[in-house]
């Protein structure tokens, strides 16, 4: 739960109100660098936002005695689309695959069926998320993008190649992954079509300053998303070295994050999947 908390609050929502949400709503007063980087501030807005929200539903459960599956798997370390379906939203990408592609035909023997299924059932999960244009293109980027990554590994199948495990050949994958992410958030982020128009051309308009990003909105975004890259043995550690404190020291460290979030807690910003 104090982890959800200062992902929420430390995080998700000091970059939606000091980064994210000025860039999207007055486009055109920010660089192409202020709209890259705030787009990237979006990418780990809503995941923080969004598994923030999941870490504290978890935790609650279990002090409730259930445990509930996890729901986010450092997704911006995919190394594909597909790997990324399997670490974001996990829960939501299982009830698609098991309710709406395999009732619409799922993997049938022609691969034309295969990546038609693929796109209709994202275009499907976009529509979910609301009745606009700007969800429809989502989920229709992520589903073209998805059928041309089957269509690859059916390839690479067919004539029996291994998957490349070169450092610089997985980073390179990982760099494609997350900034093809990236741009898909642009329009699951604006308001409207002309919003997430807006923000691209800003984004090609080939502008480099800088004036406008705040060096504490800076240290926010980098230490976010080096914590995303944390290792996840010494995050193990983290846990164990927690459930080692004798329970006052435990108790005054959670009062301590406490009061510190509530003194960063700014403007109250909704969770974003409560709009959902």
């Amino acid at each position: 739960i104090m982890l959800g908390l200062i992902k929420k609050i430390a995080i998700a929502d000091y970059l939606a109100s000091n980064l994210v949400g000025r860039v999207f709503d007055q486009p055109q007063l920010y660089s192409s660098v202020e709209t890259l980087v705030g787009i990237y501030g979006y990418a780990l807005q809503i995941y923080c936002d969004f598994s923030g929200y999941s870490d504290i539903a978890i935790g609650s459960a279990l002090l409730l005695g259930f445990k509930l599956p996890i729901n986010f798997n450092s997704p911006y370390r995919a190394v594909s689309l597909v790997d990324f379906w399997k670490r974001w939203h996990i829960t939501l990408s299982n009830w698609l695959t098991d309710y709406v592609y395999f009732s619409i035909g799922g993997l049938r023997k022609r691969p034309f069926n295969l990546y038609r299924n693929v796109m209709l059932t994202m275009l499907i999960g976009g529509l979910w998320h609301g009745a606009a244009w700007t969800f429809v293109i989502w989920g229709g980027m992520h589903g073209f993008g998805l059928a041309v990554n089957r269509w690859w590994e059916n390839r690479r199948r067919r004539e029996k190649r291994k998957p490349r495990q070169e450092w610089w050949i997985r980073a390179l994958c990982v760099f494609a992954t997350f900034n093809f992410v990236c741009l898909t958030w642009v329009f699951f982020r604006a308001g409207n079509l002309q919003q997430a128009v807006d923000v691209l051309a800003r984004l090609g308009a080939m502008q480099f300053a800088i004036g406008n990003l705040a060096t504490p909105v800076l240290i926010v975004l980098v230490l976010g998303y080096l914590s995303h890259w944390f290792p996840k043995d010494a995050l193990e550690k983290v846990h164990t070295g927690w459930a080692w404190l004798p329970s006052p020291v435990q108790a005054a460290l959670i009062v301590t994050v406490a009061v510190g979030l509530y003194r960063l807690a700014g403007a109250e910003v909704q969770f974003i999947y409560g709009n959902f």
